[in-house]
């Protein structure tokens, strides 16, 4: 975790603000010096005097107004100006320029001039105001960085010094040495940034090393220009020192794990009977056991049901034993007798490799049991003092499981000797122990640790990394007109992974996954992860892809190991997913207040010929869609929904998905309607064929007795129903009998036992109707 000053900070970022305004106005003034927009201001005329003047051996000069020739071979005069002419020149040009002193003074007098005689008597210190030059980036980056054609007379060193051209807006005056200044700082952030890459691993050490020397540059340069070199280099070395140790702060990287674990009650079970004094309702499983690991609910589901503290008595600890039918094929336990009591161990050793270590970053499993239910944890960490390390300190539950169990299983994967270079806490010469302790429910823990040895095998890492698992399943669908799938594999060690669309190796893929690349960086299951996008997926087609690994990222490329076989991975591609028919689609009615009615759905296409899972809500909420109860264990293709409503109108949503996460939607509208009341006769009447005609208002069913209406529907004579009309009903008509008639409808609504629908008594001469 890294912490900063805040106040610190600040100050960071003002200045990083403040030099990069300062670095866009250098870059807009190299941008106008290169393009003519800007130039030099005019200067003194004795600015002039050039540094050099390339003579040539003929020629000659005097001084204007003088008359007299300058005759020193060196070029200097001291004193009162003599007229002498200069007359032995070195051989070859360029020549030094005459450094003049009039009068003892040490700067040249207005009126002071030398004349090229040779040329006509052009007067070299009276030159015409100057600019800086703008043919071109080179003379433009001059300009910017103090090299201009201007010049300033220093009377302390007695020489005239370049200075950068001014520009337009600043009219040469304090911006031109902040322009100047600002560009030697960034250069040299530039070229301090590039160095420190190779001489830290800290990009924090990087960073603050670049912007001190950037900033103390500027700052020095700034100042020297104005204060003199002195000034400069103190303020610009307190300004670097200064920013460095606000920014260079220490780094520390930490490790951390975390586990989600269920909640676990107190061991023991001192507070059982408090579940038992509740003065409503009588204790439950749940809270008898929350108030105690060795708490127990007896007599359940009687009057004398209560929780009670199991074993209140055993102070016995669990006895631990190596559990040898869950061991990895080609391990054996080996017993280590050099253990003293408590103390006991044993040793796991390979059956596949001559020294019987076991192979580095290869997965194996071994496990311990216990005469009782018991927790289990492990450590690669013993007490300074030997004695047992306490149950709460130790680091990792047994196979990541905090249950009471009696069988315990472990895996891992260890990592070989040549991993030394990251500092694995646990390794000793791919040398281990791993201790073992084990506490009951009671709270008590084995006096003695239970110890696990074994060793990694040394040597080079000659075997390839194995993709183990990925976290989609291999041959799984997608949905329609899906392009691109995040994947992630899992490889048994550090390694890198690349994929392609054909089987090739690893060098020649073309794509490269995001891997872990330290020891340290496992999942729970000890397993390294490969992180990447599957690209170009094809719809109704199996699409293939194939990965390979290269083992050991931080060792030299000779010595890592490809996989000289690819694993494939296999998406399948899928089509839409159609809701091909829904019901019901028409009036629900029942005899019922509450009316039974089967939701019903069908699938087609999609993955697999639509078998999918359908849903359905009242709302269309996204939450609120609840899945079919015909679908809770299987995928299919007709899905039924048993629904129990009261009368009136309904609406549902329905939504089915497939495996691929194809989907459809609808909806389904329909009417529940509730018929309480027996059918009506509408109407009764003797027909042309001397039947006793019934009618009724609804379809059903009537029979009749002869007695009276005290009888049981199910006891009555049926009368006869029309093929072509269920609501008539006929039978024979008799002039010497009653018809005590009684109609039920198909809810089986009929009148009470003591009731009829009708009463007919039939009569001689009665007149009959046609049938209808």
């Amino acid at each position: 975790m890294i912490k900063r000053n805040k106040r610190g900070l600040k100050l960071i970022a003002g200045s990083e603000i403040i030099t990069l305004i300062v670095a866009t106005v250098a870059i807009a003034y190299l941008i106008s010096l290169s393009f003519g927009i800007v130039g030099g201001q005019d200067v003194d005329p004795r600015d002039g005097i050039p540094s050099s003047i390339p003579l040539q051996s003929s020629e000659s000069w005097k001084i204007a107004g003088v008359g007299t020739e300058i005759s020193s071979p060196a070029g200097r005069i001291e004193g009162p100006l003599v007229g002498t002419q200069i007359s032995s020149l070195p051989s070859s040009a360029p020549y030094p320029a005459p450094q003049i002193k009039y009068g003892g003074s040490k700067e040249p007098p207005s009126d002071f001039s030398l004349n090229d005689e040779t040329n006509g008597g052009k007067d070299i210190t009276k030159q015409e105001p100057t600019k800086a030059e703008t043919g071109g980036l080179w003379n433009s980056v001059g300009n910017i960085y103090g090299f201009g054609e201007e010049a300033t007379w220093d009377p302390v060193k007695e020489e005239y010094i370049p200075k950068p051209g001014a520009t337009s807006m600043t009219n040469g005056l304090m911006m031109d040495n902040l322009v100047s200044s600002a560009s030697w700082g960034l250069t040299a952030a530039g070229i301090t940034y590039f160095a420190a890459g190779f001489l830290t691993d800290s990009e924090t050490t990087r960073n603050a090393a670049t912007a001190a020397i950037g900033a103390g540059v500027l700052v020095g340069r700034f100042v020297g220009n104005i204060a003199g070199m002195g000034w400069g280099l103190a303020a610009g070395a307190a300004v670097g020192i200064a920013i460095f140790l606000l920014m260079n702060k220490k780094e520390k990287s930490e490790t951390v794990r975390f586990e989600c674990l269920p909640w676990d009650a107190p061991t023991g079970g001192q507070y059982c009977e408090q579940c038992n004094k509740q003065s409503i309702l009588p204790c439950s499983e749940y809270q008898c056991k929350s108030l105690g690991q060795g708490c127990e609910l007896v007599n359940a589901g009687t009057d004398n049901q209560e929780c009670v503290w199991i074993n209140r008595k055993d102070v016995d600890p669990p006895i631990v034993e190596p559990w040898t039918s869950v061991l990895s094929p080609g391990y054996k336990y080996t017993p280590d007798n050099t253990k003293n009591p408590p103390n006991r161990g044993t040793f796991i050793k390979s059956t596949e490799t001559k020294t019987g270590c076991v192979k580095a970053f290869t997965p194996f499993k071994f496990g311990v049991t216990t005469n009782e239910p018991a927790k289990c944890k492990i450590d690669y960490v013993r007490n300074s003092d030997g004695k047992v390390k306490p149950f709460d300190e130790m680091k990792f539950f047994f196979g990541g499981n905090s249950l009471l169990l009696r069988n315990h299983t472990q895996i891992l994967s260890l990592p070989g000797p040549s991993s030394n270079g990251e500092e694995i806490t646990i390794n000793n010469d791919a040398d281990y122990e791993l201790y073992v302790s084990c506490q009951d429910a009671n709270g008590n823990q084995n006096e003695g640790e239970f110890v696990f040895q074994f060793c990694v095998e040394k040597g080079p890492d000659t075997t390839p990394a194995q993709i183990v698992s990925t976290n989609l399943i291999n041959g799984m669908p997608v949905a329609y007109n899906t392009s691109s799938l995040p994947l992630e594999v899992y490889v048994n060690e550090p390694a890198t992974c690349r994929w392609d669309f054909v089987d090739r190796e690893y060098k020649t893929m073309a794509n490269t996954m995001k891997c872990s690349s330290s020891v340290f960086e496992m999942n729970a299951q000890m397993l390294y992860k490969c992180s990447t996008t599957l690209t170009g997926l094809k719809d109704r087609e199996e699409n293939k892809y194939y990965f390979r690994c290269l083992d050991q990222p931080q060792a030299p490329e000779a010595d890592r190991n490809p996989n000289l076989q690819s694993y494939i991975f296999t998406v399948k591609g899928s089509q839409p997913l159609l809701i091909t028919d829904v019901s019901p689609n028409e009036t629900i009615r029942d005899s019922t207040n509450v009316i039974k009615v089967d939701l019903e759905a069908e699938t087609f296409a999609g993955f697999n010929e639509g078998q999918s899972n359908c849903y359905y809500s009242t709302t269309g909420a996204t939450d609120s869609f609840i899945l079919f109860f015909s679908d809770l264990n299987y995928n299919s293709v007709a899905h039924k929904q048993e629904l129990h409503l009261p009368e009136g109108n309904y609406k549902y949503f329905l939504k089915c998905i497939d495996l691929g996460g194809n989907s459809d939607n609808t909806t389904v509208q329909f009417r529940v309607e509730s018929d309480n009341e027996a059918p009506i006769v509408t109407r009764i009447y003797h027909d042309e064929d001397n039947k006793l005609r019934v009618i009724t208002n609804e379809v059903s069913e009537c029979v009749y007795g002869k007695e009276s209406c005290n009888y049981l529907y199910a006891d009555g004579t049926k009368m006869t129903s029309s093929t072509s009309d269920e609501n008539q009903h006929s039978t024979d008509w008799n002039i010497n009998s009653n018809y005590y008639i009684k109609c039920s409808d198909e809810f089986g609504n009929q009148p009470n036992p003591n009731q009829c629908s009708i009463v007919a008594r039939p009569f001689a001469n009665a007149v009959s109707a046609p049938a209808t």
